[in-house]
């Protein structure tokens, strides 16, 4: 999987961020999940989507590149 660079969350300054999965998840992805890797976004995504999630404080911002 490619590293992607993450920022720092504009709420808090946490460096625990992470990139928000859409689609269909396989079970790896659950598995990254449950590690804190990613956030999982569901099925759907559209102009609002955020891209990015913070595990320290939960704010979600960025857009997605549709």
């Amino acid at each position: 999987m490619k590293k992607i660079k993450t920022p720092k969350c504009p709420a808090c300054g946490s460096a625990k961020v992470v990139v928000i999965v859409y689609g269909l998840p396989l079970p790896k992805a659950f598995e990254m999940e449950e590690k804190g890797l990613v956030k999982l976004g569901g099925c759907c995504i559209d102009d609002d989507s955020p891209r990015w999630h913070c595990n320290d404080c939960q704010h979600d911002w960025g857009k997605m590149k549709i």
